[in-house]
Parts: C-alpha cells; structure tokens; sequence
C-alpha cells in the first residue's frame, strides 16, 4: 500500500482505567525498544495488512483496525533475547522454544496496553497454520481467527522480502510464488487470493517502506497512536481467544 494512505484513526479500545494518550505512549516507548529489523517489519506488515482487508472488502474488518494488529503482531518479541532472535545459525530446541512463547508474551501484553480482541489475538494466533500444524492452538482453517490468518500472509511474505541477519531475501515474484505454494496447507487460500488480487500495490508498497529510516516510521506510528478513538468501542472479550 502507498505509503500515506492508512487512515489516521483507529477502531481500537484501552482498558477502561486506562488514558488515551497513556495507551500510545506506552506502545510507543515498547516500539521503541524494538531492533530495527523488527520495527520495519511490524510496519510492513501493518501496510499490507491494511491493504489486504481493504482488498477483500468489509468481511475482512476495517483496515484501519487491522493495521494497528499487523504493527503489533510481534511486541511479544521484546521478552525474547535479542541473540536468539538475530542468531545467525539454527536453533537449538529450548531456544525455538522461547522464540514461539513471544506470541503468548504479546497477547497478554496486548490485552493489558491495548484491551482489543483482534489485536490481541492476531498476536496469539498469527503462526497458527491452515492445516492446524502451527503454534500455539493447533487450530485448523477458519477455527484460526480470520484477523490472525490476514496476519500470518503478511508476516510471512514480509518475513521473505526483507533482508534478516541471518539470511537473505527473495524477490516479490519468489514471494507471492511461495504464498500461492503454501496455500491450503499454511495460509488460508481465500486470503492468498486475496493477496495475489493486490499483489502489484503490495509489493510496491513495500519497496516505498524499505526507504524510510527509523526515525521516520516512528514518526508515522506516533501520529497514528495518538489519533486513536481509544473511547469508542466496548471492553475486551476474553473468553474469544
């Protein structure tokens, strides 16, 4: 999606003891502590999140709601250790373990910050695989939440566009090519579909990101977070997750 055109209000909620503006400062400041690595690519995912539900129509939830999921898919990264998380050679057991707790870390730290239950749960959820072989739930095709599933096609063509320090990157033809390969089997099929519809203004949207500094995407959270309508909407649903 071109950069500039994600709405800036939100369709979010906060706890009810909970500020407006303490909400976006404290999202803030955990963005913040984030690596670099890990900032661009929450906010690629959030652009192609939007462009996905914008894309697939009112079934797929305001765009402007899963954005704010896609930015914050991966908080739960920050109770993760960096070198475990920038280890250039494989993982051994435990630390794939610790690497998978950071979407629980992220949805209980979402429902405290946040207190949405998409958001929320597009953290939980977002490496749950449509063939019920992911983590955390083991859940299977539509009994993964729709936003979680919007989030893991996201996540995952970012994740092979961008370059990590541990591996390289593929190019937007290989990407949509192994999205469209795992289709039915990690992603939800409908959703690749949807993708390969936008396929053209999300990879374009991409490259845009790929010029922005830190400073810059900062700057473009900060005044997103702090034009949230944290008052508008009604109290989290636990039990949902």
């Amino acid at each position: 999606m071109p950069l500039g055109r994600v709405p800036s209000r939100f369709s979010t909620q906060a706890p009810a003891d909970q500020t407006a503006d303490a909400s976006s400062l404290l999202l803030l400041g955990a963005l913040e502590k984030s690596a670099a690595w890990i900032l661009r690519h929450c906010f690629s995912v959030a652009e192609i999140c939007w462009t996905l539900a914008a894309t697939g129509g009112p079934a797929y939830g305001k765009p402007d709601h899963l954005w704010l999921a896609g930015m914050l898919h991966d908080l739960g990264k920050l109770g993760v250790s960096r070198a475990i998380l920038e280890k250039p050679t494989g993982l051994t057991e435990q630390e794939f373990a610790q690497v998978q707790n950071h979407s629980f870390i992220g949805y209980v730290t979402l429902q405290r910050l946040v207190g949405d239950w998409i958001v929320a749960t597009s953290s939980l959820h977002h490496h749950e695989r449509f063939d019920g072989t992911g983590y955390p739930g083991r859940l299977a095709g539509t009994a993964i939440p729709l936003c979680a599933r919007l989030v893991a096609v996201a996540d995952s063509y970012d994740a092979m566009r961008a370059l990590r320090p541990y591996r390289g990157r593929c190019s937007h033809e290989e990407a949509v090519a192994e999205l469209r390969a795992c289709a039915g089997r990690q992603f939800d099929p409908e959703l690749v579909a949807v993708f390969e519809r936008a396929a053209v203004e999300i990879g374009e949207g991409f490259e845009a990101s790929q010029g922005l500094g830190e400073a810059s995407i900062l700057a473009a959270v900060r005044d997103r977070l702090e034009a949230v309508d944290w008052e508008s909407v009604t109290p989290v649903v636990t039990a949902r997750a």
